[in-house]
């Protein structure tokens, strides 16, 4: 089993013992690293090759943005969820905490203009949103409460986002948020 398209992401379980890749054309492999041989292969994903995979609690998950919907996947291909979102870019980062248990992205509300939003992948619920601008990349700490952005403009401007609190931390490297 191989790609036949640009990888887009890949991430490796915490035991190190699995890791799962999503290409661009949306296939998405499970693989097993000490034996080298895929455990799971399907395809099924957004669009344009925003597709991000993640090992939770749960296990593995796939998701993905199509139109104004996030879609959550598991290791076998089996579409558990359908969330409705606001407005995003179809080709908007995606992070997710390590917990598995809420996805960040950015989009647009009519009252606030570009947000990062933070969706609970259990119950699809958005309890956090962030004032933000046209982000290009997302990552979350390893202990889940700080999310860090970097814009798309030429500002090169990084955010970094208090999750437990709701709150900006840092709006760029070298000044502290108001």
């Amino acid at each position: 089993n191989r790609h036949d398209s640009r990888l887009g992401h890949v991430a490796i379980a915490p035991d190190g013992l699995t890791a799962m890749t999503v290409s661009e054309d949306h296939r998405t492999i499970l693989w097993d690293l000490e034996g080298g041989h895929a455990l799971a292969d399907w395809k099924s994903g957004g669009e344009y090759g925003c597709d991000r995979v993640f090992h939770g609690p749960a296990g593995w998950r796939k998701i993905a943005l199509k139109g104004r919907v996030l879609l959550l996947w598991n290791e076998r291909g089996e579409l558990l969820r359908e969330f409705p979102i606001p407005p995003t870019s179809l080709r908007s980062p995606l992070a997710v905490t390590p917990d598995g248990r809420m996805c960040l992205f950015p989009g647009s509300t009519n009252e606030k203009g570009t947000c990062l939003f933070a969706m609970d992948l259990l119950t699809g619920q958005i309890p956090k949103e962030f004032s933000c601008r046209q982000l290009s990349c997302l990552a979350v700490s390893p202990d889940g409460r700080r999310a860090y952005s970097g814009e798309r403009l030429d500002t090169a401007t990084i955010g970094v986002w208090d999750l437990e609190r709701g709150a900006v931390l840092m709006l760029n490297a070298d000044a502290p948020a108001a």
